[in-house]
C-alpha cells in the first residue's frame, strides 16, 4: 500500500545504467495537468531493497545497487520584497490620511473660534507731511545712463589667528545706476553760431560727464558670509550696520570704476545729444546742425 503526500507525485528521470534515478515532484495544475513545483526542499535517500541483495554499511557502500534518489520540491514563501513594498504602502496611506484628518481638523477649530473676527491687525501711519527746504536749479542734460552689476569680494584677515576663530569673507552682489549727460547752464557767447540764412547752425557743448553712482537697494544684497567663531559672537551682540556701510560704500566705487573703464557711456551720451539737438532746431527751418564736444 503506498503512501501519498499531498498531491505531490514523483516522475522518473531517465539516466545511464549505474547512475542514480532522479524524481520530481508534480503538482496538480489548474488546467487539470500536472507541473513540478518550484524550489528544492532536499534530497532523500530511500532505504536500500533487500531483495536485490544489497547491504548498507558504514561507509556508504551499497554494494552496487541502490534506488535512485528523491528530490523533494517546496513552493517559495512570500518574497521580502513584496512585504516591504506593502508597508511603504500602507505608511504611505497613513501618513496622507494623517494629514487631510489634521487639516479638517485645523479648519474645524477655525470656523468654532468664538473669538474669531474680535481681533484684527491694523496699521496706522502717524507720519507728518514733507517739508521743502532747498530747491536746486539743474542745467545738466541727462543723455544716457548705464546698469551694472558686480560682485564684491571682501575677505579680512587677522594674523596669525587662525580664520575659523577670526575674520570674514563676504560676497556681496551690487546693483546701480551711472548716469552720462552735457552740462548746458555755462554755455558760452560763441557755443551757438548761426548763418545769414538761418539754415546752418554749429553748437559747441561741453564733454559728457558721468554722475555719481545710483545703488539699487532692492537688487543688491549680501550673497555670502562666512564669519570666525568670535566674529559671530560679536555679530550677535553688536550692530553691523557700520560693515554695511562699508560694502556699499566699496560697491560704489567699484561702480564707477566700471563706468570709467570704457567710453561706451560717453559715446552714448554724445550720440543722444546729437540726435536731440538735431531734431529740435530742423523744425525750425535748420537744414544743417553740428553739434561738437570739446574736451
Amino acid at each position: 500500500m503506498g503512501q501519498k503526500t499531498g498531491t505531490a507525485s514523483t516522475v522518473p528521470t531517465t539516466g545511464s545504467p549505474g547512475s542514480d534515478q532522479q524524481t520530481q515532484p508534480l503538482a496538480e495544475h489548474a488546467a487539470g495537468g500536472l507541473e513540478p513545483r518550484r524550489g528544492v526542499l532536499g534530497r532523500r535517500r530511500p532505504e536500500s531493497d533487500p531483495d536485490q541483495g544489497g547491504s548498507g554499511n558504514g561507509d556508504g557502500n551499497d554494494g552496487g545497487s541502490r534506488s535512485g534518489d528523491t528530490i523533494v520540491y517546496r513552493t517559495d514563501p512570500p518574497r521580502r520584497r513584496s512585504r516591504l513594498l506593502s508597508l511603504a504602502i500602507a505608511v504611505a496611506v497613513l501618513i496622507v490620511a494623517g494629514a487631510l484628518a489634521l487639516n479638517l481638523a485645523t479648519g474645524a477649530l477655525d470656523r468654532l473660534n468664538p473669538f474669531k473676527g474680535l481681533f484684527k491687525n491694523e496699521s496706522i501711519d502717524r507720519s507728518g507731511p514733507a517739508v521743502l527746504k532747498q530747491i536746486n536749479d539743474l542745467g545738466q542734460f541727462e543723455a544716457a545712463s548705464g546698469y551694472y552689476e558686480l560682485v564684491v569680494d571682501v575677505e579680512k584677515d587677522v594674523k596669525p589667528v587662525p580664520s575659523f576663530l577670526a575674520g570674514s569673507h563676504t560676497l556681496f552682489i551690487a546693483a546701480g545706476t551711472v548716469d552720462s549727460g552735457v552740462n548746458l547752464s555755462n554755455l558760452g557767447d560763441g557755443a551757438v553760431q548761426m548763418n545769414g540764412d538761418r539754415t546752418h547752425a554749429t553748437i559747441t557743448l561741453p564733454a559728457p560727464t558721468l554722475s555719481s553712482p545710483s545703488i539699487d537697494y532692492d537688487r543688491s544684497y549680501v550673497y555670502s558670509q562666512d564669519r570666525g567663531l568670535f566674529d559671530r559672537v560679536k555679530g550677535a551682540f553688536g550692530n553691523n550696520t557700520a560693515d554695511t556701510q562699508k560694502l556699499y560704500a566699496l560697491a560704489s566705487q567699484r561702480l564707477t570704476q566700471a563706468a570709467t573703464e570704457t567710453d561706451d557711456l560717453r559715446n552714448r551720451a554724445e550720440k543722444n545729444t546729437r540726435s536731440t539737438l538735431q531734431g529740435l532746431l530742423q523744425p525750425l527751418g535748420f537744414t544743417q546742425v553740428t553739434v561738437n564736444f570739446t574736451e
